[in-house]
């Protein structure tokens, strides 16, 4: 058996270039949403893991990652809009969505939307059922902070 591999790809979706990972190329097909300030690199050890069994995908969402941005206000309906299409770009009918943060509450959008074609939801910490406590408000804003800090400062051996 081989190792897994990680392939890098770019499609095109809503007429944006959109970074995604892929991985494995037997089974069901899957694929994971990251969380809010995350990326696709979120997802590289269960890709892995995953892609044994799986055919994988790890798209940057739209306006994260490496992906472009816009100044348009994202929402989950948009964020929906965008998975929907992500799935007619690689061709995919159906699949398993696995979602972390707002990947999970994007998930559950993308489900509600087109339950025929989603075979299985997991959802990690969804966003979006209930209120943040204030704690959570700052652990965000911090964690938010040094990962944005730590793509602007340069990597040193």
């Amino acid at each position: 058996m081989t190792s897994p591999v990680i392939q890098e790809t770019h499609v095109m979706v809503q007429g944006l270039e959109i970074p995604v990972w892929q991985a494995g190329n037997q089974g069901e097909t899957v694929i994971l949403l990251h969380g809010a300030g995350g990326s696709r690199r979120d997802w590289a050890v269960v890709m892995l893991m995953l892609s044994q069994r799986f055919r994988v995908y790890a798209p940057d969402v739209i306006g994260f990652g490496q992906s472009p941005r816009s100044d348009v206000a994202y929402t989950v309906d948009i964020f929906r809009d965008f998975v929907i299409d992500l799935m007619a770009a690689l061709g995919i009918h159906e699949t398993a969505l696995i979602g972390h943060s707002l990947g999970g509450r994007i998930s559950l959008a993308v489900a509600a939307a087109l339950p025929d074609r989603v075979t299985r939801l997991v959802l990690a910490a969804p966003m979006g059922f209930g209120p943040v406590a204030p704690v959570g408000h700052i652990i965000a804003t911090t964690v938010w902070a040094f990962y944005k800090a730590a793509r602007l400062t340069p990597r040193y051996p």
